[in-house]
């Protein structure tokens, strides 16, 4: 429906628009055309002969009717647009003159016949209506098409246009005033075809004519509005269902079929960023063996930090040998509820998933249980900044960032750290910071309840 009226409002703005210049060239004597035109700015009219004479000002021309108010001919005068008056000779032969003396604003609406006291009145202007009194009666004589009152000027036309923008943008009034622009995003300027087609899209391709609307990242065609629950629900209103997993489904853009994920309990709504791991999630198994289980209540699984992020994975930083035989030092298991393709963060590029792991065990390159936990306690004390000191086996202080899991500097590994007394602590300026010189590879598997109390914090 909103489509519809948006197509007729166009066909009226740009009717409006082409009929001032046809107006001008009326007005100017280069068009005359054949055509009966809209009655506008009536200068005179006369009856004779069984025929009625109207004089239009504005284009130059007199118009012909029977009596019965049927369009016959026209004559053009030459008087430039102006009010004029016109009469007929002996001859019967008509002549027009410039009434100087008369604006537009002293048109007349009553029409008085000398030769048989017939007067012709100008009852509305929407739509144009003339009566014809007599003597005995009162009846109508010529009533226009509203059409054709509304368009029956320049001024009328151009206003008639500016009406159908107003309504257009009232239609679509959302989808027009998006973060303070006309374009789609800040990025997008506005230019005519890009709004031709956000206004004509076929509302069972978008989903953009309401508030409230969702951005895709790969189309761009809307943004967020509203609240979180009326955007939760126009995803499920509008894009298409996808893969349902433990805990959320995969929904598709209607207008390029990219895939969203919308969590199961409708908190978090992400872009997936890497496509085509979505079926690989869609097989993983979250069946781990007994061995493995036991591993993560072995080594202990590392906490959410002090801020509760991580509370919705269960990280295990650990030795894996893979089904290719390459062993691997520097890894974290993660356990998680959402699928990884979800994720920005650079390590999700090349993670791995849990079916290529074969064995588990401790890493010499991880820090004891005791420490991995002091540096999940630390609070910031900085921006980005939340300290824990540690002592290496080479007696030298040293300053850990945030959660850390794994440790290798200077020959000391993170199974050699130990905690710093009180009584030794150095100030911030003399300890050595951490450099992270090695890279931890993530291998990524589903979420599993039993294993949160490995979590050291649970012990």
């Amino acid at each position: 429906m909103r489509l519809f009226f948006n197509w007729i409002l166009l066909f009226i703005v740009f009717s409006g628009i082409l009929c001032l210049p046809m107006f001008m060239l009326i007005n100017i004597g280069v068009f005359k055309p054949d055509f009966q035109l809209p009655l506008y700015a009536i200068t005179e009219i006369i009856e004779k002969d069984d025929k009625v004479y109207v004089g239009l000002g504005e284009y130059n021309r007199i118009q012909v009717y029977d009596t019965q108010g049927n369009y016959l001919n026209k004559i053009d005068v030459k008087t430039f647009g102006k009010h004029f008056n016109f009469y007929f000779d002996e001859n019967n032969k008509i002549h027009s003159r410039r009434a100087y003396n008369q604006g537009f604003e002293d048109f007349k609406r009553e029409f008085l016949q000398f030769q048989n006291d017939n007067l012709y009145i100008i009852e509305s202007q929407f739509p144009l209506q003339i009566f014809k009194k007599t003597k005995t009666s009162n009846k109508q004589f010529l009533k226009e098409p509203l059409l054709f009152s509304l368009y029956a000027s320049p001024f009328r036309s151009w206003f008639i246009s500016f009406i159908g923008l107003v309504l257009i943008g009232c239609i679509n009034y959302t989808s027009l005033v998006k973060e303070g622009s006309l374009g789609i995003d800040k990025k997008i300027k506005f230019n005519f075809l890009r709004l031709f087609k956000l206004i004509f899209t076929p509302s069972d391709k978008t989903i953009f004519f309401r508030r409230n609307k969702i951005t895709c990242k790969s189309c761009k065609i809307t943004e967020p509005r509203g609240s979180w629950k009326e955007l939760v629900n126009q995803v499920r209103e509008f894009y298409k269902k996808g893969a349902q997993f433990d805990f959320g489904t995969i929904y598709y853009c209607p207008n390029c079929n990219h895939p969203w994920y919308l969590d199961h309990n409708d908190t978090t709504l992400s872009f997936v960023h890497d496509t085509s791991r979505i079926e690989e999630w869609m097989k993983l198994s979250n069946n781990l063996t007994d061995a493995h289980k036991e591993m993560f209540f072995e080594i202990g699984a590392t906490p959410p930090d002090f801020y509760e992020y991580g509370k919705d994975f269960i990280d295990l930083p650990c030795k894996v040998t893979l089904t290719n035989e390459q062993t691997l030092d520097f890894v974290i298991i993660r356990l998680q509820k959402d699928p990884p393709f979800i994720y920005s963060e650079p390590f999700y590029n090349e993670y791995i998933t849990f079916d290529k792991v074969v064995k588990i065990e401790p890493s010499e390159y991880a820090l004891n249980p005791e420490l991995r936990l002091q540096t999940c306690q630390a609070r910031e004390i900085r921006m980005c900044f939340s300290p824990t000191r540690v002592l290496g086996s080479n007696g030298i202080q040293y300053l850990l960032n945030g959660v850390t899991n794994f440790f290798y500097q200077d020959n000391v590994k993170g199974s050699e750290l130990k905690s710093v007394l009180k009584s030794d602590v150095k100030y911030e300026l003399d300890l050595v910071v951490q450099h992270c010189n090695f890279k931890v590879k993530y291998i990524i598997g589903r979420w599993d309840e039993s294993l949160v109390r490995s979590r050291i914090a649970e012990f």
